[in-house]
């Protein structure tokens, strides 16, 4: 039991480690949303998209781990870290990896929600913005016709998409 213990905290540190690689990517994604780089943006949804599946990964090896503890330990039910950390071993070790694991994650879904939000910004500006092109490009040739006619619009695309 003890050596599934261990291997469950090293599971979880490097959890910890790869959600604080997240965070500081995420912060960077801030940085370059703001700054309206769209190449090093993409490089850093590649990285993000990597850290993401390697996090899957590493969840798929805590949840086999959980499962045979939960077995040797006779545990049934829903289970925790917490209650895993009644049994004992390492205890404190576990719910202080609960407790960095909760903050880190904490973090990673505010600075998740920012960059949501400055993306959703930028994309209202270019709306907006089309917008604001499109109207100025309406010929205004002083003969009245139909009511958005479209011969007097000059197209802001050749195609439709």
């Amino acid at each position: 039991m003890e050596k599934l213990i261990d291997e469950l905290i090293r599971i979880l540190s490097v959890i910890l480690s790869t959600y604080k690689e997240l965070y500081e990517l995420q912060k960077k994604q801030t940085a370059v949303i703001v700054a309206g780089d769209m190449e090093k943006l993409q490089e850093i949804l590649r990285r993000e998209d990597a850290i993401i599946t390697s996090l899957g990964e590493l969840e798929r090896a805590r949840n086999d781990i959980v499962f045979e503890i939960c077995q040797k330990g006779n545990l049934n039910g829903d289970v925790s870290l917490t209650k895993i950390a009644s049994i004992g071993i390492r205890g404190g070790e576990l719910l202080e990896l609960q407790a960095r694991l909760k903050d880190v994650i904490n973090d990673v879904s505010q600075q998740n929600s920012l960059n949501g939000k400055l993306v959703k910004q930028a994309l209202e500006y270019i709306d907006r913005s089309i917008n604001a092109i499109k109207s100025a490009m309406i010929q205004d040739n002083g003969i009245y016709k139909r009511e958005h006619s479209s011969e007097n619009a000059i197209s802001l695309f050749d195609r439709k998409v």
